[in-house]
């Protein structure tokens, strides 16, 4: 056994000497050795069986330690060890608190002397505990009483209260002494009063016990708990002599027995009235429990079922079947998933269920009951049904789709429609009739079978043997039961009644906000036609309208088209004569009207030449304007060649660097006039895809514009570069030269437009025009925006290939 032993010891050889002697004895010893009075006051923290003392030690001997372990109240055995132990020393050991003394010379009586005194500490404990008890007896057993939750109260054979519990006040609000002398009964709910009275007086005869009673009681604040009452009748004990009661509070007992019950009820109308069927069975297949949804589908009473019907007296042949072989297995291992069978009405009518069930079980793991879900699966059978019957629905309308893609003429669309139409639709007849409401007539175009339209006479009719096409639009479907009861009917419903038509479903095709004929479905039997019918033939319908209106827009676009090749043609025409007519003035002008210009300056030079001294002033001044209107008009023909040059040129694009070919050009201008004061600022980088040629005749004329209008300037500055407008490149060349009115805008790219006077700045109104033409041949457009003594800028683009692919951001 185990053995805590404090040893109060200074040397610590003698104590694993007093350990091991105590192991040699079988305890298993737990120990600790102290030395000084601190150190036990530390270890009297701990609970020992038995305390040691050496007698004398250098800082701390046995009388202060038993001194020190009366002051603490220890009940601890103390036994001195010492290395002598004379008799007086042992006397003074006993006197002062020690129980016994052993020699360290003689360690065998130190076990046994351990033994006897923890026995007898042991005792000594139990005796003072039993005396303690014997004496509070009384207190403790009335603390008990006033101390109780629940109330205790002592009654006259009468129900007056003799005594009661303080714990009446905590519980119903009454202090013990408003209840001594009353009734214990005028507090008892009136609906209870009779029978907690009748109970009471009954058990008066009984010895000792009365028995219990739940019943409701009123607090002193006028609300009422439940109670649970125990009655003992001790009127024969001498002390008591009454009637002993026992009361408790089951208030929320009773709340959360309400609670329970009305979740019991809930989960028996959960069970009763689920949306799937519940039921039990036992060994033998029969009902033991059922809810009111199966009892309703089978159209049984529940006590027609319960305790007297198998699952096999409810279920079809096969479903019986099923069952008996399904049954056995479900016995064995406990569940049945996913069972469809057919379950019998007590009509006879069936329907068609699924049921899922699990096996419980006893403690041994035999099968007691089978608990199952059944679920009808008429409206999913219905369901799927449906649905089947819409995949195959949509499959052949995907199908007349195709058909009608693939379709070329107006006749074959109609026909590929009619030929799948009867799949989704009963009918005996389908016809497509088409409008032609210019011409008024309408005519057959397809008809499913197809020799049923020779029946009809006529297969192209007036318009007004059918409806107003506003009819058609307004009411696009129609369908009639019987056509025989329709009073005063159209020519062509009764071509319908002679081919013996009885009912017919009719659908307009409209595309296009345009009524372009009928879809017509007729039946030998009257009211044919369901409504799942008329969105079948609307969906047809649709299709058939749809491409019909695209087979006549295919061929408004075939005849727009060979009109505009047509145009196309003659424009080329026109345009080749027109080009010819260009070449040959070109070479008339080149030829024909320079001759005689050559020929006039020619002589009126050799006039000057040869008669200057002999003209009088105002012939020489005659003769000179004469010289200079012929180098003027030779000087337009030479720009009027440029300019239809330009129309006639044949473009080859390239990549052509827009800034190396305008600083070739800036330097000839430089050339012209060493001596201006002009600034040139030209952004590098600029590469364009164009004609060269055309090109650089553009930039001459522009570069050669800016030169020409800033040389009355002391000092100029042009510059050429690009810039990001609206998403797109553009160039610009600017100067600060004379510029120009922006209300004469309009006539800058005109021919022989000029916005200054010719003595002002020279030139032949031709530059700007040449300019226009070249940027509009390479796909641009061209602009300008200028302001009166504040120089111009002209804008151009080179359209979509014009630039090199990169558009720079802002930059000059």
């Amino acid at each position: 056994m185990t053995l805590r032993v404090l040893l109060i010891e200074d040397s610590e050889n003698d104590a694993v000497l007093i350990v091991r002697e105590l192991q040699r004895a079988g305890y298993q010893v737990v120990w600790e050795r102290v030395d000084t009075a601190a150190a036990l006051t530390a270890a009297l923290a701990q609970t020992w069986d038995v305390i040691t003392c050496d007698w004398v030690m250098p800082q701390f001997g046995a009388p202060a330690a038993l001194v020190l372990l009366r002051r603490h109240q220890v009940d601890a055995p103390v036994i001195i060890v010492s290395g002598e132990v004379p008799e007086e020393v042992a006397v003074s050991a006993m006197r002062a608190g020690a129980h016994d003394c052993v020699s360290k010379d003689r360690l065998a009586r130190l076990a046994p002397a351990i033994e006897r005194e923890v026995r007898e500490a042991e005792v000594r404990r139990a005796r003072t505990r039993a005396e303690q008890a014997l004496e509070g007896r009384e207190p403790h057993f009335r603390s008990l009483i006033e101390q109780a939750l629940d109330l205790v109260s002592i009654l006259e054979p009468d129900g007056t209260i003799r005594y009661a519990s303080p714990s009446h006040e905590q519980m119903l609000g009454f202090k013990p002494e408003e209840l001594v002398g009353h009734n214990a009964f005028e507090w008892v709910h009136p609906d209870d009063q009779a029978r907690v009275v009748r109970r009471f007086t009954k058990g008066l005869a009984q010895s000792p016990g009365l028995g219990s009673t739940e019943h409701r009681f009123r607090r002193k604040d006028g609300s009422w708990c439940f109670v649970e009452g125990v009655a003992r009748n001790l009127i024969a004990d001498p002390v008591v002599h009454g009637i002993l009661v026992n009361t408790r509070d089951i208030t929320r007992r009773k709340q959360a027995e309400e609670r329970l019950r009305q979740q019991a009820e809930e989960l028996r109308d959960l069970y009763d009235h689920a949306a799937c069927g519940y039921h039990s069975l036992d060994r033998d297949g029969r009902f033991v429990r059922i809810n009111e949804t199966e009892l309703r589908w089978l159209g049984y009473a529940r006590e027609e079922v319960v305790g007297r019907k198998t699952l096999s007296d409810v279920v079809t042949p096969a479903g019986k079947e099923l069952f008996q072989a399904g049954f056995a297995r479900f016995v064995a291992t406990g569940i049945v998933k996913d069972l469809e069978f057919e379950m019998v009405r007590k009509d006879g009518s069936t329907f068609p269920v699924l049921l899922n069930g699990t096996a419980v079980t006893d403690a041994n793991g035999q099968f007691v009951m089978g608990r199952s879900t059944v679920v009808d699966l008429t409206e999913r059978r219905c369901a799927e049904e449906t649905q089947r019957a819409q995949a195959l629905r949509l499959e052949m309308l995907r199908e007349t789709d195709r058909a009608i893609l693939e379709a070329r003429s107006v006749d074959e669309l109609a026909g590929a429609a009619m030929r799948r139409i009867r799949d989704l639709v009963p009918c005996d007849l389908a016809l497509v009739w088409l409008f032609d409401l210019d011409a008024g007539v309408a005519h057959v175009v397809a008809s499913e079978p197809p020799g049923a339209v020779r029946g009809l006479e006529a297969t192209t009719v007036s318009l007004r043997e059918f409806s107003a096409p506003a009819t058609f639009v307004e009411h696009p479907e129609l369908c009639v039961d019987d056509l025989t009861r329709v009073e005063q009917p159209k020519p062509v419903v009764r071509r319908l009644l002679g081919v013996g038509m009885r009912s017919v479903l009719s659908e307009a095709l409209i595309g296009g906000e345009r009524l372009l004929g009928v879809l017509n479905l007729s039946a030998t039997r009257p009211a044919a036609f369901a409504a799942e019918h008329g969105d079948i033939a609307r969906e047809v319908a649709d299709q058939l309208a749809i491409a019909l209106h695209q087979a006549h827009l295919r061929s408004q676009l075939q005849q727009h088209a060979a009109e505009l090749e047509q145009r196309v043609r003659e424009r080329t025409a026109q345009l080749e004569m027109a080009n010819g007519e260009l070449a040959a003035f070109s070479y008339s002008v080149s030829h024909d009207l320079r001759a005689p210009l050559r020929a006039i300056a020619g002589f009126s030079r050799a006039l000057q030449d040869e008669c200057a001294t002999s003209l009088a002033p105002n012939a020489q001044h005659y003769l000179e304007r004469i010289v200079a209107g012929t180098a003027r008009m030779a000087q337009l023909i030479e720009d009027l060649l440029r300019l239809a040059g330009v129309a006639q040129h044949e473009m080859t694009h390239q990549s052509v660097d827009l800034t190396d070919l305008a600083r070739t050009i800036v330097a000839d201008l430089q050339k012209s006039d060493p001596q201006r004061r002009a600034e040139f600022a030209i952004a590098p980088g600029m590469v364009a895809a164009g004609d060269a040629r055309l090109l650089r005749i553009a930039l001459e004329n522009l570069l050669g514009n800016a030169w020409k209008y800033t040389s009355k300037h002391a000092a100029a500055r042009i510059c050429f570069g690009q810039a990001i407008r609206g998403g797109r490149l553009v160039y610009l060349v600017r100067d600060d030269g004379a510029g120009f009115d922006m209300a004469y805008a309009g006539k800058l790219f005109g021919p022989f437009q000029r916005l200054h006077p010719e003595s002002e700045f020279e030139g032949s109104g031709i530059g700007l025009a040449t300019v226009q033409r070249i940027i509009h041949r390479h796909g641009g457009r061209i602009w300008a925006e200028g302001a009166v003594e504040r120089g111009a800028t002209v804008y151009f683009t080179l359209g979509e290939g014009g630039s090199n692919g990169a558009h720079p951001s802002d930059r000059r």
